[in-house]
């Protein structure tokens, strides 16, 4: 249901479908938590976005699926900064996290702002295909397989199973 709502909204919007909903994807603020190291996993995020350890732009937000917009500054709440889980992330021993080019955080800090929106494929760091065929495992050819399936679906077997199938049962 969610998933379907993205898409509906994406469709809502001018230009490609598929990159409209790849950009409401990117933008939902646990995956924006997950991209600025603020967690290891989407999963762990969105357990600490639900469990209200973030504000956006000072407020209280404990909605996984928020929408962030450019300029949102994104921060970790000051009653959750002193967890052993936010303590580790500013000391020495902090992991380096590579952020897309859309999002920039502040060093030693737990700190991140949306600089703009995700606006191309390349800036999203998930290779998506952009055209999804089914590629035969046999060298045989398009029209050799309609074909094939033709003759199929006119044997004397195959027409009697599916007569059989398409026979209502008796009530």
């Amino acid at each position: 249901k969610q998933f379907h709502n993205a898409y509906l909204r994406a469709e809502a919007r001018p230009g490609k479908t598929g990159e409209n909903l790849l950009q409401i994807m990117e933008c939902r603020l646990d995956n924006v938590v997950f991209r600025l190291g603020f967690a290891q996993t989407r999963r762990d995020a969105r357990q600490l976005v639900s469990h209200a350890h973030f504000t956006v732009n000072g407020k209280k937000v404990n909605i996984p699926s928020y929408q962030v917009k450019a300029g949102d500054v994104i921060e970790v709440r000051e009653s959750s900064r002193s967890s052993a889980k936010f303590a580790k992330l500013t000391g020495a021993e902090a992991p380096v996290v590579a952020l897309p080019a859309w999002l920039n955080r502040e060093t030693g800090s737990l700190k991140g702002v949306v600089a703009k929106l995700p606006e191309r494929m390349k800036e999203m760091t998930r290779k998506v295909a952009k055209k999804m065929t089914a590629v035969p495992k046999s060298p045989m050819s398009a029209r050799a397989m309609t074909q094939t399936a033709e003759k199929t679906m006119n044997t004397k077997r195959f027409r009697r199973a599916k007569s059989r199938s398409s026979v209502a049962a008796p009530v």
